[in-house]
């Protein structure tokens, strides 16, 4: 049986007895054993991982992106920019590597469904390139919005 004696909620110890009862009936661990639920989660960690190996391993322009990651986070680094520009820089950076997953995985799809050429499998593939080129230009903005004002700053303070 599970102990949650130790979560509090205004100084108070959240009832035991719900949480044993939730615990009991499998609904904190999505209707399976606490370990089997915890193994789940590992494998589910586990294939993620190896998708982004994946996304490394094949594609091209994930190599650019490791490389355009590392360059922004040098500069945000030796520029010292702020919390609030981190944030927007990291969120950046996050929505270009979610649109290669992206079209990663619709690349491997639709190869997979249309083996031949196939006017449709081709726009699909195009429109999905077209995002990630979308998420970059974007992300190339914000880090004009983030490094321009900062660099401008130190040229002009000496």
């Amino acid at each position: 049986m599970f102990e949650f004696g130790h979560l509090r909620k205004e100084g108070k110890t959240l009832g035991q007895k719900t949480f044993r009862i939730l615990a009991s009936h499998k609904i904190l661990s999505f209707g399976m054993e606490p370990n089997e639920y915890l193994n789940a989660r590992k494998k589910s960690f586990g294939y993620a991982f190896k998708g982004i190996a994946v996304l490394f391993e094949t594609q091209a322009h994930a190599k650019i992106h490791a490389i355009a990651t590392a360059v922004v986070i040098l500069m945000g680094n030796l520029l010292g920019i702020s919390a609030g520009r981190w944030a927007l820089l990291f969120m950046a950076i996050g929505m270009v590597w979610v649109a290669e997953g992206m079209n990663t995985a619709i690349e491997f799809v639709v190869d997979l469904a249309s083996p031949e050429h196939h006017e449709l499998a081709g726009k699909a593939k195009d429109v999905a390139a077209g995002a990630v080129l979308l998420a970059a230009i974007a992300a190339v903005i914000c880090g004009l919005f983030v490094f321009v004002p900062r660099i401008w700053d130190l040229i002009f303070s000496w």
